[in-house]
């Protein structure tokens, strides 16, 4: 359990990363084996994932997201500090029209997965994914947007800290370091 819990430390949003360290097809294909495998409501298994690796395609698509909502003022990663690959996240509507809670789970292992492989993620719902599915070339008759999984090389650090006056916003202090406020357990328990 101390292995589980100290890899759930781990894989945090990450915002910026070493974009000139690459993820690679092979290294993200491994990622979305771990996620189709995880439970699937009725067992549809309606998950469906586009890779994006290449260099044009990862500039493209970061034009479509929006970064960290509580920074109001930032416009996300600069040229350099941007996800090295993403893995586009969708239903397939003709597989399972309904929503389920596949979405989550398979993003959930998605970014567990990459942490236990030394990748950072972020996952991104604020997308402009009409545009996205355009560049990418994928049907939005078919296909329903479920999010954005940035990848890469974290250069930031990110640090939990206790929860105090039920203050969930997260900050950054003068050195970049990202703070996380968490709920105590004995706080969430009913």
């Amino acid at each position: 359990m101390v292995d589980f819990k100290n890899l759930v430390v781990k894989d945090r949003s990450y915002r910026r990363f070493y974009e000139n360290e690459k993820i690679g097809k092979r290294e993200m294909l491994k990622l979305i084996d771990c996620a189709r495998l995880t439970a699937s409501g009725q067992n549809h298994q309606g998950m469906r994932y586009r890779l994006v690796c290449s260099e044009k395609e990862c500039e493209k698509l970061f034009a479509t997201l929006a970064w960290a909502a509580l920074y109001k003022e930032w416009e996300g990663p600069k040229k350099g500090q941007r996800p090295a690959a993403y893995i586009l996240c969708v239903r397939d509507k003709s597989v399972n029209k309904n929503l389920t809670f596949d979405d989550g789970i398979v993003a959930s292992t998605i970014t567990l997965a990459a942490a236990a492989n030394g990748i950072g993620s972020c996952i991104l719902q604020n997308c402009q994914y009409q545009k996205a599915f355009e560049i990418l070339g994928i049907d939005p008759e078919r296909y329903a947007f479920s999010c954005v999984i940035a990848l890469g090389h974290p250069s930031e650090k990110v640090v939990l800290e206790e929860m105090k006056d039920d203050q969930t916003n997260y900050w950054k202090t003068s050195d970049d370091v990202h703070h996380v406020p968490k709920r105590k357990l004995e706080d969430i328990l009913l």
